[in-house]
């Protein structure tokens, strides 16, 4: 058996994908079309409690850069990206009554943000340092985010303390570009390359700095909101690693709830009981999984309906062609041919 399944899955908010998807736009690219290629549409991009894929952003990043011709396309896009995403940790850091306070509180919830965030704040001196590594090495040294991302975060700093915040120099990961004075021009501070952390330095004095836009009765209602979100997150991944787990035991058979609980580490009981939270089940969760394959194998291969059968679990033909017609309201064969009449989706899950 293969090793256990990680828990924790690293997904990042569809607010994210918002705010870079109105920057291209507003820099003149076409942002629908680029998607699209991705398998993003803009009604996916518009879903709020869509997760995406954390480690596919250097991807993302390498095909825009193929796209424009642009070596330095994360630091242009950055320009452009908006102030507000109206999301609850903008709220809990408008409503704090400091800077300060404001910071530490996104950083406490910034799981809801990236599941790979591993931001932090430090004091050197009269120096705060605040550090927004990423989880993932590939990601943490991608000199395109992070030089669009620093200037998002300074953008939404300056508008929080009516534009006294300053950055006094930035540090990243990546290896410096050819020539880095037009991204020192830009962001507005001097910048270094090839640091061990990503992070922003400012004159920790600001942490002080009253909010003018503080609203302490409100404080508890959007921690308790943001609170309620981490959970509904957590039960998510687990049922997303849950959904992993099936699909490696469907690769030697029918998976069974003490081998998929073997898998995640968790006894049996654990696992019906988390699931349950999340308002499913094994049953459900194995059974949405093979009729999302049987779908896909019919419509994207050319694989028989006995290979289909194997694939998919099944000990039979007969059995599939029941379970499918339940699913989709018509037989495989029927699927395969109505669907390859269709023009490719442009809306799958990334």
């Amino acid at each position: 058996m293969d090793a256990p399944i990680e828990t924790h899955s690293y997904h990042d908010s569809s607010a994210l994908t918002r705010q870079v998807y109105q920057a291209m736009e507003r820099a003149g690219i076409d942002a629908e079309a680029f998607m699209a290629q991705l398998g993003l549409s803009p009604e996916a991009i518009e879903q709020r409690d869509r997760r995406t894929l954390h480690e596919r952003i250097p991807h993302f990043w390498e095909r825009l850069e193929e796209e424009t011709g642009d070596s330095n396309i994360g630091l242009h896009v950055g320009r452009f990206l908006p102030t507000f995403g109206g999301e609850v940790l903008e709220y809990l850091f408008l409503s704090s009554t400091t800077f300060g306070e404001g910071l530490d509180r996104a950083l406490r919830f910034q799981a809801l943000l990236s599941g790979a965030g591993l931001g932090s704040l430090s004091r050197d001196g009269h120096t705060a340092v605040l550090t927004i590594d990423s989880a993932l090495p590939a990601v943490n040294a991608n000199r395109h985010l992070y030089e669009c991302l620093s200037q998002g975060v300074i953008k939404f700093f300056r508008s929080v303390t009516d534009d006294s915040f300053r950055p006094q120099c930035l540090t990243f990961v990546a290896q410096a570009p050819d020539n880095t004075q037009e991204a020192e021009s830009l962001i507005g501070c001097p910048l270094s390359y090839g640091q061990p952390h990503n992070s922003i330095h400012f004159d920790a004095a600001v942490l002080e700095r009253p909010s003018p836009h503080a609203e302490p009765r409100l404080v508890e209602l959007h921690e308790r909101v943001a609170e309620d979100r981490l959970k509904e997150l957590d039960a998510t991944n687990f049922v997303i690693a849950a959904r992993r787990a099936i699909a490696r035991e469907l690769e030697y058979g029918t998976p069974s709830l003490a081998r998929v609980a073997e898998r995640l580490s968790v006894t049996q009981r654990e696992l019906r009981s988390r699931l349950a939270a999340a308002d499913t089940s094994f049953n459900k969760e194995l059974d949405r999984y093979r009729e999302r394959l049987a779908c896909r194998l019919l419509y994207r291969t050319n694989q028989s309906i006995d290979e289909i059968v194997y694939l998919t679990g099944f000990s039979e033909p007969s059995t599939f062609y029941r379970a499918f017609r339940r699913w989709r309201d018509e037989t495989p064969i029927q699927y395969r041919q109505r669907m390859r009449q269709r023009k490719p989706r442009t809306d799958q899950t990334v």
